[in-house]
C-alpha cells in the first residue's frame, strides 16, 4: 500500500534477522523523506533474504488382513530453498503556483526464488516403485513495476481539473524440472516445464468540475486503459535436462527420448468510460448527483502452439443514467451513498 502524504524530514534504517533450525532470514529497510521549498519527496526501500534447508525421514508400513506386513517403505528427503527480494517506493510532490500540484508515485519489486527437493525410497517389502529416486528443482523470477502521475489544476471561477495517468508492468518466469530414476539409475520420469508471463498496462482517469450556480456544479470525466498479456508454456516429457543451472539434480544418468509441447496465449483489453453529471449540494451534508455514463470494453485473445485457437474479438458498450445521493456523517469523514439502480442500454459485438 502506498501512502498519499509525505511527512517532514526523516531518515531511518532498520536491520533485522530471523533464525530457526536451518533457517536464516535477514532483512533491511530504509526510509527517507524530506522537503525543499515546494518539492517534497520520500523513498522506501525494503530488502529480504531467506535460506532454508530441511531434512526428513518417513517409514510406511501396510499389513494384510492376516496381520502380516505386506509393504515396508523407508524414504528420506531433503529440501533447500532460497529467496531474495527487494522493493522500492519513491514519491515526489511538487506544489505549483496558485495551489496547483503535480505528484509522482512509483513502486518496483524484484523477487527471485529457487528450490530443490531430493527424495530416496527403499522398498524393503511389497511392490517396488517405478522411480524410488525423485529429484525436483524450481526457479522463479518475478518483476513488478508501476508508476503514476497526479495533476491538479485550478481555473478561475472555481473550476478544477483532477487527472491521473499510470503505467504498470508485470513479468514472471518459472522453470521446473522433475526427474525420476529406477534403482538401476535409468531415467524413468522426466518433466520439464518452463512458463513465461508478461503484462503491460496503461490507464488514465480524470474529472473536470465547474460551478454553474450557487451549490451547483457540472462535472465531466473519463476512465480509460489498455492492458496486454502474453503467456508461454513449454513442456518437455522425457530426455535430459534442458534448463540450467540446476546443480542439485543428478548428472551422468541414462536418458529417455524427449517429447516437447509448446503453448501460448495472447490477450488485449481496451476500456473507456465517459460521464457527465450535475452535482447539487442540497445541504452542507447532503449532495445529489444526476447525469449519464457511457462505458465500452473491447477484448481480443488468441492461442498458439498446442491447442491453438484463432483470434476472438469482443466489443461491448452500455449507456447508463446516473442518480445518486450522498450524505456525510456528522463528526466524521465517513459518508453514505445511495446509488439508484438504472436501466441500461447495451450493445455487443463479437467476432
Amino acid at each position: 500500500m502506498l501512502k498519499n502524504a509525505i511527512g517532514e524530514g526523516r531518515r531511518e534504517v532498520k536491520l533485522g534477522a530471523g533464525m530457526a533450525r536451518r533457517l536464516f532470514a535477514p532483512g533491511a529497510s530504509l526510509q527517507l523523506a524530506g522537503r525543499r521549498g515546494p518539492l517534497s519527496y520520500s523513498l522506501s526501500v525494503n530488502a529480504l533474504a531467506s535460506d532454508a534447508r530441511t531434512e526428513s525421514r518417513h517409514l510406511e508400513q501396510r499389513f494384510n488382513p492376516a496381520g502380516a506386513r505386506a509393504v515396508l517403505i523407508e524414504s528420506a528427503s531433503g529440501l533447500e530453498s532460497r529467496l531474495r527480494q527487494i522493493q522500492l517506493a519513491p514519491r515526489l510532490n511538487l506544489m505549483l503556483p496558485g495551489g496547483d500540484s503535480l505528484s509522482s508515485q512509483s513502486f518496483l519489486s524484484l523477487t527471485r526464488h529457487t528450490g530443490a527437493l531430493a527424495t530416496h525410497s527403499v522398498h524393503a517389502a511389497g511392490p517396488a516403485s517405478i522411480f524410488p529416486d525423485l529429484d525436483a528443482s524450481t526457479s522463479n523470477r518475478g518483476h513488478n513495476a508501476r508508476s503514476g502521475l497526479h495533476w491538479v489544476r485550478g481555473f478561475g471561477g472555481g473550476a478544477k481539473v483532477d487527472a491521473r495517468i499510470g503505467a504498470a508492468w508485470f513479468s514472471n518466469e518459472n522453470d521446473a524440472i522433475e526427474l525420476g530414476f529406477t534403482p538401476s539409475g535409468v531415467n524413468s520420469l522426466r518433466r520439464v516445464v518452463a512458463t513465461r508471463a508478461e503484462e503491460l498496462g496503461l490507464s488514465t482517469t480524470g474529472k473536470y468540475t465547474a460551478p454553474i450556480f450557487e451549490r451547483d456544479a457540472l462535472a465531466v470525466g473519463w476512465d480509460g486503459g489498455r492492458s496486454g498479456r502474453d503467456e508461454a508454456r513449454d513442456s518437455v516429457f522425457g530426455g535430459t535436462p534442458a534448463i540450467a543451472p540446476y546443480p542439485a539434480l543428478p548428472t551422468g544418468r541414462p536418458a529417455i527420448p524427449a517429447t516437447p509441447v509448446a503453448q501460448g496465449f495472447l490477450a488485449t483489453v481496451r476500456r473507456l468510460a465517459l460521464f457527465a453529471q450535475d452535482e447539487w449540494s442540497v445541504t452542507p451534508r447532503r449532495s445529489v448527483y444526476l447525469g449519464a455514463r457511457w462505458e465500452g470494453v473491447e477484448t481480443r485473445s488468441a492461442g498458439t502452439g498446442a491447442g491453438a485457437f484463432g483470434p476472438v474479438d469482443s466489443c461491448t458498450s452500455v449507456w447508463s443514467p446516473v442518480l445518486q445521493t450522498l450524505y456525510k456523517l456528522p463528526g466524521t469523514k465517513a459518508s453514505c451513498a445511495w446509488p439508484s439502480p438504472a436501466p441500461t442500454r447495451r450493445r455487443s459485438r463479437r467476432a
